[in-house]
């Protein structure tokens, strides 16, 4: 199988029957909408970087699609290393804070949270703050 059709065939699967759901509070919100994508080396497929940027910017795009012209909605990704996943989600757009529990740092570049699974050590563990990417769709 090539890694080209494992990742897009992998991606669709995981978000075919995803409903956006940007109705309740934050955390309903961000747990309806989660994906998680394994993003190190899953079925033998080992994903590079840019496969890796590939599925959040795709991922990204789809929610972007699926949302209602009078909404607005914040997506954002993050590497979590304990899983070694990628995970995505949304939120409405007027939620000022993300719901995680732990400090966090936007970035604007999600080739950032690709270096972040691909390093030695996630930046959460290295610095206490994990990286989110995060991006107004």
């Amino acid at each position: 199988m090539s890694k080209d059709f494992y990742l897009k065939d992998r991606l669709d699967t995981l978000v075919t029957f995803k409903c956006l759901e940007l109705i309740g509070d934050d955390a309903y919100q961000a747990n309806s909408n989660l994906i998680c994508f394994d993003a190190l080396d899953n079925c033998g497929v080992h994903l590079d970087k840019f496969s890796l940027h590939y599925a959040i910017i795709y991922v990204e795009g789809i929610f972007s699609n699926r949302l209602n012209s009078s909404r607005r909605a914040k997506f954002y990704s993050w590497y979590d290393a304990q899983t070694c996943q990628l995970r995505f989600s949304a939120v409405s757009a007027e939620i000022s804070e993300l719901p995680f529990k732990c400090k966090y740092s936007i970035v604007s570049d999600a080739l950032k949270i690709v270096d972040d699974a691909l390093s030695e050590v996630s930046s959460l563990g290295h610095f206490g703050v994990l990286m989110v990417y995060v991006k107004f769709i």
